[in-house]
């Protein structure tokens, strides 16, 4: 998975441009396209309720766009402010009692996580398949409660996510950098290039087993204020799989 380079989106009704980070290229490229289409429907005669419904389109994608920069805004402003605090405060305190700016964004952005979630879920489940002898005997020494729900789903590209803001959290926190698996609940997605690799079976399982523990809505609630907080290479729940990937060999 390959790093999105950050590029210069200007916000309608702004005089000054913003630098954003995933999913900030769509701001910019809806604006060019959106300006070529507006130019070439109106280099033709048209008949005045068309005009009328394109000038009516135009103002609504230009609002949408408008919302999909400002809410980015928001989610580094959110972030810029985690960072000054950090600078003061330990982060496991703060973890404990998080300020509320940061529970209303990661409330804002929950629903959205968890669509992401159980839609990868959904088809790792359909497409996986069950763990092996050998498998099932890991998952049940990490404690995994139902070792044959799960599927493993191998593929050659992981997920994403689409959402704008959801993608630049993952890029800002490392969530977003190069991985060799991602765990959604009972699904768990592995590359092609690592199967055979029982220690990522078993990182994934740790994973597996939290969602487990504190129920699927609450690991993604947890695991979103821990990326904001920790960022992914000193998130809790990370810090609990890489400590016992190697456990169970």
């Amino acid at each position: 998975m390959h790093r999105p380079q950050q590029t210069w989106c200007t916000p309608f009704g702004s005089g000054s441009p913003k630098v954003l980070g995933a999913g900030s290229c769509l701001a910019d490229d809806l604006c060019i396209v959106l300006q070529h289409s507006t130019n070439a429907f109106f280099a033709v005669g048209r008949p005045p309720r068309q005009k009328a419904n394109m000038l009516g389109l135009v103002k609504a994608l230009k609002q949408s766009m408008t919302s999909l920069v400002l809410n980015q805004s928001r989610l580094y402003a959110v972030l810029l402010s985690i960072t000054t605090l950090l600078g003061c405060a330990n982060r496991n305190e703060m973890y404990a009692s998080p300020p509320d700016e940061l529970i209303q964004q990661v409330s804002a952005l929950l629903p959205l996580a968890e669509e992401y979630v159980l839609s990868n879920e959904k088809e790792a489940l359909e497409n996986g398949i069950p763990l092996n002898s050998y498998q099932l005997v890991i998952a049940r020494k990490i404690g995994l409660k139902n070792p044959e729900k799960v599927r493993i789903y191998y593929v050659n590209q992981l997920p994403f996510p689409s959402d704008p803001t959801l993608a630049a959290l993952a890029m800002k926190t490392g969530y977003g950098s190069p991985k060799t698996a991602y765990t959604f609940g009972y699904g768990v997605w592995i590359l092609s290039s690592a199967k055979g690799d029982q220690v990522v079976v078993a990182h994934e399982f740790v994973h597996v087993r939290q969602a487990e523990e504190m129920g699927l809505s609450e690991q993604i609630k947890q695991y979103l204020m821990q990326l904001f907080i920790y960022g992914y290479d000193q998130a809790p729940m990370e810090i609990e799989a890489y400590s016992e990937e190697k456990k169970y060999f």
